[in-house]
C-alpha cells in the first residue's frame, strides 16, 4: 500500500486505531510541501485595479486602426498586466482559505468575462464554473464587470463601454513611451 495508513500498525481485530490513523494523516500531511503565497486580499487589490484599468482601454483597441500608436501600444501594456495577474493567480496552487478562493472566484470571473456568447464548448463550461465560484464565495464582481456573456442586457453594457473615450493610466502612457 502506498497511502499515508499504510504504516499504521493494525490492532488483533484488524482495524487501525483513531491515534495510529491521526499520527500517520498528521506524518503524510508534513511532508505535503506548502509555498507561501502573497496574502490573497493584496492580491485581489491588484486585480480589480488592473481589471478597472483594463476595462478602461477597451475602447482604444476598438477604434485604433494603427497598431503602432503610442495609445494602443500603452492600452497593450495595460491589457498585459491584467492577463499576467490572472495567469499567476490561475496557475498558483490550489487555494486553501476562503479568502484565496475567492480570489480564485475573481480572477475566473474577470477571464470568463463574455466568454457564454462564444461557441466553443470549453468557453462555456468555464464561464458556468466561474459564475458558480462567484456565487458559492459571494464575492462582490466590479461594477464595471460586463456580465459572462448571456444576460440579456450584456451586448448593451458591452457596446456602452465601447463608445466611451478611452482612458491610459499615466504609468502604461510613460512605459510605452520609454519603449517607443
Amino acid at each position: 500500500m502506498s497511502h499515508a495508513f499504510a504504516t499504521a500498525r493494525t490492532t488483533p481485530t484488524l482495524r487501525v486505531s483513531l491515534a495510529e490513523r491521526t499520527a500517520a494523516l498528521s506524518a503524510a500531511l508534513t511532508r505535503v510541501r506548502r509555498t507561501p503565497a502573497a496574502p490573497q486580499s493584496d492580491t485581489r487589490t491588484a486585480l480589480l485595479t488592473a481589471y478597472t484599468e483594463a476595462q478602461d482601454v477597451r475602447p482604444i483597441f476598438e477604434h485604433e486602426d494603427d497598431l503602432g500608436t503610442p495609445s494602443y501600444r500603452a492600452a497593450l501594456k495595460v491589457e498585459t498586466r491584467l492577463r499576467r495577474l490572472v495567469s499567476e493567480v490561475i496557475e498558483a496552487p490550489t487555494p486553501t482559505t476562503r479568502d484565496g478562493l475567492a480570489t480564485l472566484a475573481l480572477v475566473m470571473a474577470i477571464d470568463a468575462e463574455g466568454r457564454m456568447q462564444f461557441r466553443g464548448d470549453s468557453d462555456r463550461e468555464y464561464a458556468r464554473a466561474a459564475r458558480a465560484l462567484v456565487i458559492l464565495t459571494g464575492i462582490t464582481l466590479p461594477a464595471s464587470f460586463l456580465g459572462f456573456g448571456d444576460e440579456p442586457e450584456f451586448e448593451t453594457r458591452e457596446t456602452a463601454l465601447l463608445a466611451l473615450p478611452g482612458r491610459l493610466p499615466e504609468w502604461a502612457r510613460v512605459e510605452a513611451s520609454a519603449a517607443a
